[in-house]
């Protein structure tokens, strides 16, 4: 795949581009610019002004906030059911979060003055915009009350299925340091939910990697908060429909 690969070449994943109609898809396709997404990439600093938009095809970003210690909680996370840095469509503020490739993968960006201009002449994609949006704070809002109330490897469980769910794969490449930081928690405890789960045959880990073996089991030790966001998640990776507020 190469960066002038149009579009419209082949079916997209991401759910917001899916949704545009033909019409919309050619519009819009001059501007969209292919690029991989390695793990770790920074694809926008927080109070920094938002440069491009990225819609997700393949892998996931990570939103996060810094700590003064050095650590970063996340706080969302962007599969192909929308786009990094959509708020920049509906706020003038500077972003308060950082965001960063989690899961190497293929993304569409394009020039955020652009994509406004695009919004303002389809309204598809403001519709797609605020749908995404709303799915970002129940994920965050969600996922606060699940830290509070539930045991570290229910809420492991649960994002794991949820990464599973945002990348379209039962398998993935995550580090035990790296999911330690996103949960807010030490690396040790980290490792001993995983083992439990490994031991329990829901999971396979090794060097860096994870397999979701058993997804049913996997569900039943997952917390409630999975199901519930999963509703919204599933709503989010549907193509809008055409009377849909």
């Amino acid at each position: 795949m190469s960066s002038t690969d149009p579009v419209s070449a082949r079916p997209s994943k991401n759910s917001l581009l899916r949704s545009l109609t033909p019409e919309e898809r050619t519009r819009i396709e001059p501007d969209l610019e292919y690029m991989r997404m390695p793990a770790r990439l920074l694809l926008q600093e927080i109070g920094e002004p938002i440069e491009y938009v990225y819609f997700v095809e393949s892998g996931m970003a990570s939103i996060v906030i810094p700590m003064d210690s050095g650590a970063e909680i996340e706080v969302g996370t962007v599969g192909y059911e929308g786009i990094v840095n959509g708020h920049g469509l509906l706020s003038a503020s500077l972003p308060t979060t950082r965001t960063f490739g989690q899961i190497e993968g293929d993304v569409w960006r394009i020039r955020a003055r652009r994509m406004r201009g695009h919004v303002a002449a389809t309204p598809t994609l403001m519709r797609a915009a605020i749908r995404h949006s709303q799915f970002l704070f129940a994920l965050a809002a969600q996922s606060a009350a699940c830290n509070v109330q539930h045991e570290l490897s229910e809420r492991l469980a649960r994002w794991m299925l949820l990464v599973s769910d945002q990348t379209g794969s039962n398998d993935f490449a995550l580090t035990q340091e790296f999911i330690a930081e996103m949960l807010g928690v030490r690396r040790p405890t980290v490792s001993v939910a995983a083992m439990a789960l490994q031991l329990e045959g829901l999971i396979s880990y090794r060097r860096g990697r994870i397999w979701i073996v058993d997804r049913t089991g996997l569900k039943a030790a997952a917390c409630e908060c999975y199901a519930a966001l999963q509703s919204q998640l599933v709503i989010a990776q549907s193509p809008l429909i055409e009377n849909e507020n």
